[in-house]
């Protein structure tokens, strides 16, 4: 590992605002990691701003998930990463977020960032098993 991957608390550099330098090149932060009660936004934004510098270093902005992400919250890929650019920390972030999103503002907004944990989950809805008397 270079110098670099890691801050001087001994956390991943990528685990802050806007991504960080792990192992030679850029890294936005990890997808499990949530901004209030939101899943994914965080990844989803760090990728947002550096696809608009052009420093996304291979990630892509908006990627299957991220597209996902963007229906649960009813925004398009244009309208999340111009609340991306403008927002100032993660606390803003998330309050433009659900201010923009209507998915949000009425308690619509479900998403699971594991594809495999979205269809377990609606698996499980669909199966309702009779049991005998």
């Amino acid at each position: 590992m270079t110098g670099d991957s890691t801050t001087a608390r001994g956390r991943p550099a990528n685990e802050r605002w806007d991504g960080g330098m792990v192992n030679g090149g850029w890294k936005p932060r990890p997808g499990a990691w949530p901004i209030g009660d939101l899943q994914w936004i965080a990844r989803m934004s760090d990728k947002a701003r550096a696809t608009a510098r052009g420093t996304s270093d291979g990630y892509i902005y908006p990627c299957p998930v991220d597209r996902r992400c963007l229906g649960a919250l009813e925004l398009d890929a244009i309208t999340f990463q111009t609340l991306a650019i403008g927002a100032h920390d993660d606390a803003d972030l998330v309050r433009v977020v659900a201010n923009a999103s209507p998915a949000l503002r009425e308690g619509r907004y479900a998403f699971e960032p594991s594809i495999f944990r979205a269809l377990a989950t609606w698996l499980r809805s669909l199966w309702n098993p009779r049991r005998a008397g």
